[in-house]
C-alpha cells in the first residue's frame, strides 16, 4: 500500500491564525459565512467551471491520478459527487493504493472532526462513499457512481478571484 502526500490549502482571503484564533469552533459566524459565501459563489465563475468540466469528463481512475499529481506537488481541491442520491463536494487529503482500489482519504464539512474515504475501482471504474449526506441535516447513505460525469475535482488556485461573471437578465 502506497499513500500520496497529505497537504494542506491556505484559505487566500481569511487565515483564522492571524485573528490569533486556535481552534475553528472559536471563529465568528460572520466570518464564516463570509467564507461559505465566497467559495459557494466560485462554483459559477467560468474558470472553475471550465476546470471542473474538464475533470468531470475523465473516468474515476484517471481523475484519481491526476489527484495524486495535485497532491504530490501541494495543489488543493474540492472534489465533487455525482450520484443517484445527489451531488456533494468534500476535500481530498490523501490517496493509497491497494491493488486495483484506490482509496481518496477526505474532510466532509458534513462531518466535522472525521477523515472519511472514498473507494475508487480502478478496473470497474467505480467509486463508492459510505455515509454520505447532501447536507448535515439528511439521511445518511452509501452513495456511488461509474464513469466519466460522476466525480469532479476542482483545483483550489481557480477559485481565487477577482471574476468576471455576468448574471444577465437575472432579477433581485
Amino acid at each position: 500500500s502506497s499513500v500520496t502526500g497529505v497537504q494542506t490549502c491556505a484559505l487566500p482571503i481569511f487565515d483564522v491564525r492571524a485573528h490569533g484564533i486556535i481552534e475553528t469552533v472559536k471563529v465568528s459566524q460572520p466570518s464564516v459565512m463570509k467564507q461559505l459565501g465566497y467559495w459557494w459563489a466560485t462554483q459559477i465563475a467560468p474558470p472553475v467551471s471550465k476546470e471542473s468540466k474538464r475533470f468531470r469528463a475523465m473516468t474515476p481512475s484517471a481523475l484519481v491520478e491526476e489527484l495524486e499529481k495535485g497532491l504530490q506537488q501541494k495543489l488543493g481541491y474540492t472534489m465533487g459527487l455525482y450520484s443517484a442520491q445527489g451531488g456533494h463536494s468534500v476535500t481530498p487529503i490523501a490517496v493509497t493504493t491497494s491493488g486495483t482500489t484506490k482509496v481518496v482519504y477526505v474532510y466532509d464539512n458534513n462531518a466535522p472532526g472525521q477523515i472519511r474515504t472514498i473507494a475508487v475501482d480502478t478496473v470497474a471504474q467505480t467509486w463508492k462513499y459510505q455515509n454520505a449526506g447532501s447536507n448535515a441535516g439528511s439521511a445518511m447513505s452509501t452513495w456511488q457512481g461509474s464513469g466519466a460525469g460522476s466525480l469532479d475535482l476542482t483545483p483550489m488556485a481557480v477559485r481565487k478571484g477577482p471574476f468576471n461573471v455576468s448574471f444577465g437578465a437575472t432579477r433581485g
